[in-house]
């Protein structure tokens, strides 16, 4: 029995300790994996930085983009508001009666005897 008191001992004596070169594997291996861990977090620190800057600029860009919408929608009102009136001009253009043959002879007629009646009155002076 004494056999195993005594192997007992060594064993829970040896479970808190390594086997040589253990330690050294297992520092190496941690190591290794740390500055794989400091890299990947030195990439995901630089994309995120890279997205927050491509963030900022489409806010930016979404600000110049509403400013023009707003700037288009202002001018599309006022071409809405010219077209309608060109309209409401061609209506009342196509309700106006024109002159016929006739009538634009008597104008003419009336607009000569005007005349001849005005150069009877260059002659004379008012007192």
């Amino acid at each position: 029995m004494t056999c195993v008191t005594q192997y007992n001992a060594a064993r829970l004596a040896c479970t808190h300790k390594a086997t040589p070169g253990t330690c050294d594997q297992r520092l190496s291996h941690t190591d290794a994996e740390i500055a794989k861990s400091v890299e990947l977090r030195q990439t995901g620190l630089g994309q995120r930085q890279t997205t927050f800057e491509s963030l900022e600029n489409l806010k930016k860009e979404k600000k110049r983009l509403e400013k023009k919408i707003t700037s288009l929608d202002a001018s599309l009102l006022l071409y809405a508001k010219k077209l309608a009136d060109l309209v409401k001009e061609k209506v009342q253009i196509k309700e106006i009666p024109e002159l016929s043959a006739e009538e634009l002879e008597e104008a003419k007629r009336l607009r000569d005897d005007f005349e001849k009646q005005r150069n009877n009155f260059k002659g004379l002076t008012w007192m």
